[in-house]
């Protein structure tokens, strides 16, 4: 798989636009890319990382991209790495040192924190950052839910439970009006089913005031149907016409009257004017007395003959025809249908349904007066039964009959109600006791229902509350539960101890220089079998660490048969990144030492090397070069300009002037990273020696002593540069004596200002000694500021 991994498209960082990179030429295992600090190398290592990461790396990568925790880049590769060869690619740069190596202080000693150690102990800490604030929350949260059993707050269930209780039990309240239903003598206790079921009822629509009359009424009837019977009463038809339009109609009926004789009409008058009288006599009344045999006139009381009797009968007969006859015969009917009402109201026990009683009494009354009226109209057409009445009733008479009948109706039938409502309680009082509970329990919502409401409420607030005191006691427990889980597996946390200090051993040459040993949840840093204190591990020996630890990652959980048979892609970013230069050596024949046998392990695996220090990059070539038995050629790919080229290895005098250059033109000293300051000096050898060889082929130290080269200077710079290059040539012996001391124990000869001096003044001296040379190697601007810094050297001359 790895055999065809060649370039990758980059967008995001360094490269705003999208940058293809071939990070692998030809079949080499091994690829050198050099590139300055700040030309992109670090985020070619993030963007392999992101090639090899998992769905859920991704998701995480992406949410601290959108937290602005990340910078946001777009990669592929013309050779996608599938998910099963992802396990394979391992990269070492300056993040996996910060997540994977940390030194804390623990008294005196040393306390190294590797891989899952880092992990653990950070997760730790971030746990016990939430599990402080998850207490926090807790604490709030206990003393609100507390206050719910506090019935002075009103917030509190029982400050509402109080206020219903109070009002339930209050005179003439509920309490009072389920005792005297159940015949108790003690008011009804309150109970939390009983709040509940008021708390559960839906709130009547009626007034609270409609409510009481009814519960007050049937309770009444309740109470007074004990031991009563069933009241028989029957109402009967009411025969009243709906109105007076029928009997008008009549009364204004004309009638023929008869031809009556002298004799008759003088009778007739008789009879008109005597029925004038309080105690008069009507035609009929006349008619009534001769079909009952009166022997005397009840007006005169004079005896009446037979004669009388016959001759009175003609006349009658003669005035009261068939049609008079008829018609006073209607009259009588609707006489009759006009009667008063003598209807009874029923009796009730006590004072039951009075006010229904006396209402329809009142009613009876009224209807009764209009009733008389009507009846007088009736039998004034009577008395002179062919003579028509002119508008017999009147506007207001007509309506007062109307509205009296219709309240007469509506009271027999609320009177007949009261009677059906009595004898169905007098038959069925337990329907009428459930009645009267549940109207008392209707009347109880409606006056409560603020209370209620808020009673209801305070208790979906608690249980609200208290479900979260719920949680948050469970997710305190689970944090404590995690740390304690995480603070076991960091103490049983092991990793390839043996293993690492194998290879510090070959950093270091000793195998008691720097060890690791056993701690509780760490490992414990010793330094020539002596247990240091934390301000003496550098940066340097952190980073030999970092390396170490890579490497042992590599081979988790495998047999150490097949620790390199598998298939790799490995990434290490400046592995010579802030390391003492005595442990530069060391440190190459490490990777030397792994390259070979992951080389040899698969030759699919594949390495890829960056670094921004030429002298390591032109040692990692020689290593390449010794894995391949001494073939190929000798090169290295440069990453300038956001473009990667082939670099062969014999321009290195050339890399190493150039290299020296840019040092010098440094503009501030404070800008210098600390790999430049830490390895400028070796480098100016080396391009002293490398002078020194082609030119004079001699060593630089020889070369200061032959006849002919010091005279190229001039004169008045001679004693400086005399003096220069001997103090530079005994720092650098005495600098190689260093090289077996740590990096804690190396003190630098040189401050910044010096150096940057220093590689100045070397330039200037090779171009005094051989100025075609220079010129031949350097561009003419180059040498033209290089001629430029004269100006300064009179400056340092005079300081001498």
């Amino acid at each position: 798989m790895f055999e065809n991994f060649k370039k990758i498209k980059i967008k995001g960082g360094y490269f705003d636009e999208e940058t293809e990179l071939e990070l692998f030429k030809g079949d080499a295992a091994l690829s050198i890319v050099y590139g300055r600090n700040g030309s992109g190398k670090s985020t070619i290592a993030r963007c392999m990382k992101q090639l090899s990461e998992s769905e859920e790396e991704r998701i995480e990568r992406e949410e601290n991209v959108v937290l602005g925790e990340e910078t946001s880049y777009t990669v592929n590769s013309e050779a996608p790495i599938t998910d099963e060869h992802k396990s394979g690619v391992f990269v070492f740069d300056e993040d996996f040192l910060r997540n994977n190596v940390r030194v804390e202080n623990d008294g005196l000693n040393a306390i190294v924190m590797l891989g899952e150690q880092v992990g653990l102990d950070e997760k730790i800490n971030a746990k016990n950052e939430e599990l402080s604030r998850k207490i926090e929350e807790f604490n709030q949260q206990e003393e609100l839910v507390k206050k719910y059993g506090n019935i002075r707050e009103n917030i509190s269930p029982l400050y509402y439970w109080n206020q219903i209780r109070e009002g339930l039990r209050e005179d003439g309240g509920w309490a009072d009006i389920d005792r005297d239903l159940k015949g108790n003598t003690l008011k009804s206790r309150i109970t939390d089913d009983l709040v509940n079921m008021l708390m559960e009822m839906e709130e009547p629509a009626e007034t609270y005031e409609r409510l009481r009359e009814q519960v007050v009424a049937d309770m009444r009837l309740y109470l007074e149907s004990e031991n009563s019977q069933v009241i028989v009463w029957a109402v009967g038809e009411l025969m009243l016409p709906n109105n007076l339009e029928a009997l008008t109609v009549l009364l204004e009926s004309p009638l023929d009257s008869p031809q009556l004789t002298e004799r008759e009409q003088r009778l007739l008058e008789l009879l008109t004017i005597t029925s004038q009288e309080p105690q008069h006599f009507e035609q009929y009344h006349t008619r009534h007395m001769l079909e009952e045999g009166w022997t005397f006139c009840p007006l005169c009381l004079r005896e009446i003959t037979e004669k009388d009797r016959v001759s009175i009968a003609e006349v009658l007969t003669h005035l009261l025809n068939k049609e008079a006859d008829e018609f006073n015969a209607r009259l009588n009917v609707v006489h009759e249908q006009f009667a008063a009402i003598e209807t009874e109201m029923p009796e009730f026990p006590g004072n039951l349904n009075r006010t229904e009683l006396q209402a329809a009494v009142i009613v009876k009354e009224g209807l009764n007066k209009v009733l008389a009226a009507v009846r007088e109209k009736i039998e004034l057409r009577k008395r002179n039964i062919y003579k028509p009445l002119q508008t017999p009733f009147a506007d207001k008479i007509d309506k007062e009959y109307t509205n009296a009948r219709t309240a007469w109706r509506t009271a027999l039938k609320r009177v007949q109600k009261c009677v059906e409502t009595f004898n169905e309680t007098v038959s069925r009082r337990n329907k009428l006791f459930e009645r009267i509970r549940h109207k008392n329990n209707l009347l109880a919502r409606k006056q409560l229902a603020s209370a209620l409401m808020g009673y209801k409420m305070a208790l979906a607030n608690e249980d609200k509350d208290k479900r979260k005191l719920q949680v948050l006691k469970e997710q305190k427990n689970e944090l404590v539960a995690a740390i304690k889980e995480l603070k076991m597996q960091k103490e049983r946390t092991d990793i390839a101890l043996e293993y690492i200090n194998k290879e510090l051993q070959y950093v270091f040459y000793s195998n008691r220089k720097v060890k690791l040993s056993p701690g509780a949840g760490c490992y414990k840093l010793t330094v020539n079998g002596k247990e240091v204190k934390p301000k003496k591990i550098s940066v340097g020996e952190r980073n030999v660490l970092g390396l170490c630890y890579f490497f042992a990652m590599l081979f988790s959980g495998k047999r150490d048969e097949d620790k390199y048979t598998s298939e790799y892609l490995i990434v290490i970013d400046d592995p010579i990144s802030s390391f003492d230069c005595g442990n530069r050596l060391g440190v190459m024949s490490l990777l030397r030492y792994q390259f070979s046998n992951i080389k040899r392990g698969n030759t699919n695996s594949r390495l890829l090397v960056m670094s921004h220090d030429l002298q390591s990059v032109f040692d990692l070539v020689k290593i390449r070069s010794d894995l391949q038995g001494g073939r190929g050629e000798k090169k290295f790919l440069e990453l300038e300009n956001k473009k990667i080229k082939e670099q062969l290895v014999r321009n290195e005098y050339q890399k190493l002037l150039t290299h020296v250059y840019e040092y010098a033109t440094c503009d501030r000293a404070e800008d210098l990273d600390e790999i430049s300051e830490m390895g400028i000096g070796n480098i100016m050898r080396r391009m002293l020696e490398a002078f020194s060889s082609f030119c004079y082929n001699k060593p630089f130290e020889t070369m200061m002593r032959t006849e002919g080269v010091i005279s190229n200077i001039p004169e008045d710079k001679r004693v400086y540069y005399e003096n220069f290059m001997c103090r530079l040539t005994l720092n650098g012996e005495s600098h190689e004596e260093e090289r077996v001391y740590t990096l804690s124990n190396f003190t630098p000869f040189f401050t910044k200002e010096e150096k940057l001096q220093t590689a100045k003044s070397v330039l200037l001296f090779l171009l005094y000694v051989n100025e075609p040379h220079i010129k031949a190697y350097l561009k003419p601007e180059v040498v033209t500021r290089i001629e430029s810094w004269k100006y300064e050297e009179s400056k340092w001359i005079s300081m001498e």
